[in-house]
């Protein structure tokens, strides 16, 4: 069983990669499994709060610990990251 709870509140993010802070909406919740790489416990993440729903960040336990997942670079064509505080 997994619970997942999504918020519709943007907030704002900053990783390495993109050189503002991104407007992305946060979920988090509880993986009552253990997955690959040893997934299990809370989990919480941050999509770009527009149309295309980029994962920017996440945070996962893990059976050793913890890990930090961090958008790095992108394809997508068109696409650049929502900066918080603009206008939309």
């Amino acid at each position: 069983m997994t619970q997942i709870d999504f918020s519709s509140k943007s907030v704002e993010v900053e990783v390495d990669a993109i050189k503002y802070p991104v407007d992305v909406v946060h979920f988090d919740g509880d993986a009552g499994f253990v997955g690959i790489f040893g997934l299990t416990g809370g989990f919480e993440g941050w999509f770009s709060n527009d149309p295309a729903q980029v994962p920017i960040l996440a945070r996962m336990k893990v059976i050793l610990g913890s890990v930090k997942i961090e958008l790095i670079r992108w394809k997508r064509a068109g696409w650049t990251p929502p900066r918080y505080g603009e206008k939309k």
